[in-house]
C-alpha cells in the first residue's frame, strides 16, 4: 500500500469528559463494529506512537523500532519485500530484513500485553472475545489462493473493506479478507472506521487508509466468497507467530520455498 502522514492532532488526556463519555460502555459507541472497551484498547495502542519516550528511546540506533514505523506509514518498503512469485524481492538485504522482523514483533508483542493490562479482569476478557477482521489487496492465481500460506514479514492490512477495494481497481484481482484473534500480535496505525462524533486517534499515523500492520502470521483457507461489486474475496484465519522462534523458522521457510502471496 502507499502509505501518507497526517498532520499531528493535539493529546487528549485520559481524564477529559470525551474520554470518560468515550471509555464508558453506557450507549455501547460502537467504532467498526467493535465494542468501546475494544476500541480503547486499540486507542492506547496508537497513543503509545506519540510519546515523547517512545521517540527518544526509539531513536537510538540501537533500537529501531522508531524509524521501522515511520517506514511502514510513510512508504510501505518495510511491508512489501515479497515478489509475484511469492520469494522475497532479490537483492534485498534478508538479514536486515529478518532484523527489522524481528524488532517489530517483539515491541509490538510488548506493546499488545503492557496496553491489556490497563483494563479490569472483566474488560481484558470482553477484548479478548472480539474477533478483528481486517482485509489487504493482493495479486493471486485461484490456485494459490486456497493453500495455507505463511506471512514471514509484518503485513500491511487495512481496517475498512471498501478503502481495500477502491485500492485494487488499478491492480486487479482480489481481497483477503482475515480473521485475527484481538490478542494477536498487530499494530493499529489508524482507528477503525468511522471514529466517533468527536473523536480522533491521538495522532493518525495512515488514518486515510485505516492502516493496520499485522506481525508475522501463518494463514489458513476459510472459504471464498464474491463481494456485491463482483470483487472476489478470501477468507483465512490468521494466527501470528507465538515467539521469535516461530519467526526465525517462518522467514526461513519463505526464503526457501515461497509463500504464493
Amino acid at each position: 500500500m502507499k502509505h501518507t502522514f497526517m498532520r499531528k492532532h493535539p493529546r487528549r488526556k485520559c481524564q477529559t469528559k470525551k474520554y470518560k463519555k468515550f471509555r464508558s460502555n453506557k450507549g455501547r459507541r460502537m467504532v467498526g463494529g467493535y465494542s468501546p472497551v475494544f476500541t480503547r484498547y486499540i486507542s492506547l495502542q496508537i497513543e503509545a506512537l506519540t510519546i515523547r519516550e517512545f521517540k527518544i528511546v526509539s531513536d537510538e540506533e540501537k533500537n529501531p523500532i522508531f524509524h521501522i514505523v515511520r517506514n511502514i506509514a510513510s512508504g510501505g518498503s518495510f511491508t512489501n519485500k515479497i515478489n509475484g512469485d511469492g520469494f522475497f524481492t532479490p537483492g534485498i538485504n534478508l538479514a536486515n530484513l529478518l532484523h527489522n522482523a524481528r524488532v517489530f514483533y517483539n515491541w509490538t508483542k510488548g506493546l499488545n500485553a503492557s496496553k491489556l493490562k490497563k483494563f479490569s479482569p472483566d474488560d481484558q476478557d470482553e477484548i479478548r472475545r472480539e474477533q478483528v477482521t481486517l482485509y489487504r489487496h493482493v495479486r493471486i492465481s485461484p490456485a494459490n489462493a486456497i493453500r495455507n500460506m505463511i506471512q514471514p514479514i509484518p503485513i500491511s492490512c487495512t481496517w475498512d473493506i471498501n478503502f481495500a477495494i477502491g485500492w485494487m481497481q488499478s491492480n486487479g484481482c482480489c481481497i483477503c479478507e482475515l480473521m485475527i484473534p484481538s490478542t494477536d500480535v498487530f499494530l493499529p496505525l489508524s482507528m477503525p472506521p468511522p471514529e466517533p462524533a468527536g473523536e480522533r486517534s491521538p495522532i493518525p499515523l495512515n488514518q486515510p487508509q485505516y492502516e493496520v500492520t499485522v506481525a508475522p502470521c501463518i494463514l489458513t483457507y476459510m472459504n471464498t466468497r464474491m463481494h456485491h461489486n463482483g470483487t472476489t474475496i478470501y477468507t483465512y484465519n490468521a494466527k501470528t507467530c507465538a515467539n521469535l522462534t516461530e519467526v526465525d523458522a517462518n522467514f526461513n521457510t519463505v526464503e526457501q520455498n515461497g509463500c504464493f502471496f
